[in-house]
C-alpha cells in the first residue's frame, strides 16, 4: 500500500497544475470495469475481450449545474396569460459572490477496445465535448434586477466572465495489469479545437453619485474568441448547424488512473481525466475595452422622442452609442493566438464488498480552475440483481447542493450492454427546479 501513496500524490499534483472546470459523473464512477465507465478511469479493464461503441448511441452525456439559483426563480408564470415573465430581481436575492453556472455536453463518435494478451487492454476513441461556464458579478445582477438606486454614492463591481469550449478528442488508451492487485492505465489524446470564447480579464466598475441616472464607468476587459464563424451564419448563432471535420485549434490531453485491490473485499481507485491544453491559432478575434472615465448623466426622454428614437445624428441616444463604440476595440487582423486548458476531474474512490450481491462505494471528486474549486462526495450501494442486471442507488453532496439522489444501472443482453446514470433523479424530470441536472446513457457491443 505504501507504493500507492506517491502515485496518488502525483495524480493530485497533475490535477492542481491545470486551470479549468470539468464535467463529472459520480454515480457512474461506482460502476468500475464497465465499458461505459472506462473514460472515468483508464486503469479499469472490462471483462469482455472486445468492446465497440457506435456513434451517439454508445455514450451521450449532459450536465447542468448552478450553486445559487434555479431556472424557476428567474422565470415565473404570468397569471394573466400563458407566458413566462422574466424576474431578474429574484436572482439578485439569491446570488452569491462565488456563483457559477455550468453546462457540459459530450457524445462519442466511435470507440473500439480489445484485449492484448492477458494483461493489456487497448482502446481507441473519438469524442466530442462542449463546455460552458460563467461567473456573474453580484453587483451586475443586482443592478439589472433592482436598479441603480441601491448603489447611490457607491461603486458597483461589474466584472463577470464567460468561457466556452468546443473540441474533439482522438484518444488512445492502454490499461495494464501490473500484478494481481494493481492495475494502471493512461490515455493520450490529440485534441482538435473547434470553437472557443475566453474571458482573459474584466475589471469594470461603475460609480454612482448624485442623481439616480448619473454614473461613471471605469476599467478594462479583454475577451478572446476562436472559430466563432464556424457556428454563426448570417448573424445568428447555430451551434449544431455544422460539425466541421477540422477545427481552428490543436492540443494534447492526458488521462491517468490506477486501481488497487487490497483483498477480495476492499478496493481503491484514483484517476485524473481530461488534462490538456489547446492552442487557438486560426480565426482568432480579440475584443478589448479600456475606459479611463466614461460618464453618463442620462438624457431627456422627450428629446429622444423628438429625434425619432435615435434616427437623427444629433440624437442623445446616438451620442451615447458613439461614446460606447469608442471604448470597444474589435481586432480581427492583429489578434494573437492564445491557449486555454481543457476541463478536468480528479476522482478518488473506495469500495467494500459486503457479500456476493451487495457493496458499499464512496467517491470523491474535485473540479478546480479559474481560481475556484468545486467538490463532490457520493455514497453508492451497488447491487447485483443477477448476472445481467446491476443497479447503483446513490446520494451526492456537491458544491451545487445537497438534495441529489442518484441512480445508475447496467444490463447485459448477449452482445449488448445498456446503461443509464444520473447524479440527481429529480433533475431529470424537474430541471427548472433543481441546481444539478445530469444524465448519461448508451449502448455498447461486447464480445
Amino acid at each position: 500500500m505504501r507504493r500507492l501513496l506517491p502515485l496518488l500524490f502525483i495524480l493530485y499534483l497533475l490535477a492542481g497544475m491545470q486551470s479549468s472546470h470539468a464535467q463529472s459523473s459520480m454515480s457512474l464512477y461506482s460502476m468500475p470495469n464497465q465499458p461505459a465507465s472506462l473514460g472515468l478511469n483508464p486503469a479499469w479493464v472490462p471483462k469482455d475481450k472486445f468492446v465497440v461503441g457506435l456513434p451517439f448511441v454508445s455514450d451521450a452525456y449532459f450536465q447542468s449545474r448552478s450553486n445559487d439559483f434555479v431556472l424557476s426563480s428567474l422565470l415565473q408564470p404570468n397569471p394573466d396569460s400563458a407566458s413566462l415573465d422574466l424576474i431578474p430581481a429574484n436572482i439578485a436575492d439569491h446570488i452569491s459572490a462565488n456563483n457559477f453556472q455550468n453546462i457540459h455536453l459530450s457524445w462519442q463518435w466511435l470507440s473500439v477496445g480489445m484485449r492484448l494478451g492477458e494483461k493489456n487492454f487497448l482502446t481507441f476513441s473519438i469524442r466530442e465535448r462542449l463546455n460552458f461556464r460563467s461567473y456573474l458579478s453580484v453587483d451586475l445582477v443586482r443592478l439589472a434586477g433592482l436598479g441603480n438606486e441601491i448603489f447611490q454614492n457607491e461603486t458597483a463591481d461589474l466584472g463577470s466572465s464567460v468561457h466556452f469550449d468546443w473540441y474533439r478528442e482522438y484518444g488512445l488508451r492502454l490499461a495494464r495489469q501490473v500484478s494481481d492487485k494493481l492495475n494502471i492505465g493512461a490515455q493520450v489524446k490529440l485534441i482538435d479545437g473547434i470553437s472557443n470564447i475566453h474571458t482573459e480579464s474584466n475589471n469594470y466598475s461603475a460609480s454612482f453619485d448624485g442623481d439616480y441616472y448619473d454614473f461613471e464607468l471605469n476599467g478594462s476587459a479583454l475577451f478572446q474568441t476562436a472559430g466563432m464563424t464556424t457556428i454563426t451564419r448570417n448573424d445568428s448563432f447555430r451551434l449544431f448547424s455544422t460539425t466541421p471535420l477540422r477545427g481552428v485549434g490543436s492540443g494534447f490531453g492526458l488521462d491517468l488512473g490506477l486501481d488497487y485491490s487490497v483483498n477480495e473485499n476492499l478496493r481503491f481507485s484514483a484517476s485524473v481525466v481530461n488534462l490538456g491544453r489547446i492552442a487557438w491559432k486560426q480565426d482568432v478575434k480579440q475584443i478589448q475595452a479600456q475606459t479611463d472615465s466614461f460618464s453618463f448623466q442620462g438624457f431627456d426622454i422627450l428629446d429622444l422622442i423628438d429625434d425619432g428614437f435615435g434616427d437623427s445624428t444629433n440624437s442623445p441616444g446616438m451620442d451615447v452609442r458613439d461614446s460606447l463604440k469608442s471604448i470597444l476595440s474589435l481586432d480581427d487582423d492583429n489578434a494573437e493566438s492564445y491557449s486555454t486548458t481543457t476541463p478536468w476531474t480528479l476522482y478518488l474512490s473506495a469500495s467494500h464488498k459486503i457479500n456476493e450481491k451487495l457493496s458499499l462505494a464512496g467517491v470523491y471528486a474535485v473540479e478546480s480552475g479559474y481560481g475556484r474549486s468545486l467538490h463532490a462526495f457520493s455514497l453508492a450501494l451497488p447491487i447485483a440483481i443477477n448476472e445481467q442486471l446491476r443497479i447503483h442507488p446513490s446520494y451526492t453532496l456537491s458544491s451545487g447542493g445537497f438534495a441529489n439522489i442518484g441512480f445508475s444501472a447496467s444490463y447485459s443482453l448477449k452482445i449488448l450492454q445498456l446503461y443509464l446514470a444520473t447524479d440527481n433523479i429529480p433533475g431529470m424530470f424537474l430541471p427548472q427546479d433543481t441546481k444539478l441536472g445530469h444524465a448519461q446513457a448508451g449502448i455498447y457491443l461486447t464480445f
